[in-house]
């Protein structure tokens, strides 16, 4: 399929509405999927600018964000109330479930705690790369995955990134003896290529 990146925004909104019915069948559902953002950097902003562009889709109901100015971003952008920004995701989880979802866009090296955390409270998780660059944190927060039932996404938004793909064709042909492997375990969960002789 060509994609036209030209077409305006309403007309690419309803491009992606159409092939997500053909999927998913006629939508809006009973209601849309909430979602509290934890970590409100470029990526909690652009996840959560979803729910912008499409609101019978996902609802952010709550954010937590230790940088002042990003929480009132988001406060404003989803017209939050106080009571449902919070500066430290600690907060959001001493609270009742709020949403369906959590979507954890915390620095690389802060996303085993609040997911783990969350996850036990039965939030389904959009979990941004990586889920840890340590391998036992990777198997531990599996482990309680799988022991809670929860959904987990972990997102690589940037791998087919039109930078990224040039880079990787860049350097396949200048250094053909080099293949760009996913790690050593096998896993995909850090995103991490290394560098094979």
């Amino acid at each position: 399929m060509s994609h036209n990146f030209k077409m305006s925004s309403d007309s690419r909104k309803e491009e992606l509405e159409r092939q997500w019915s053909e999927v998913d069948g006629k939508f809006p559902g009973s209601r849309p999927v909430t979602a509290v953002v934890v970590g409100c950097g470029n990526r909690g902003q652009n996840y959560g600018g979803f729910a912008l562009d499409f609101p019978h889709r996902m609802k952010v109901v709550a954010v937590a964000e230790h940088k002042p100015h990003r929480r009132k971003k988001m406060q404003d952008l989803h017209k939050l109330d106080e009571d449902m920004v919070f500066s430290d995701w600690k907060e959001l989880a001493e609270k009742d479930k709020l949403a369906d979802c959590a979507i954890i866009s915390t620095q690389d090296r802060m996303h085993m705690v609040p997911a783990v955390a969350l996850a036990k409270k039965g939030y389904h998780l959009l979990l941004e790369k990586p889920m840890s660059s340590e391998e036992p944190e990777v198997d531990s927060m599996s482990k309680v995955f799988k022991e809670t039932g929860v959904i987990v996404a972990v997102c690589h938004v940037l791998r087919y990134a039109a930078g990224k793909v040039h880079i990787s064709s860049y350097f396949t042909c200048v250094f053909p003896d080099i293949s760009l492997l996913a790690p050593r375990s096998g896993r995909s969960s850090t995103a991490a290529l290394w560098a094979r002789w």
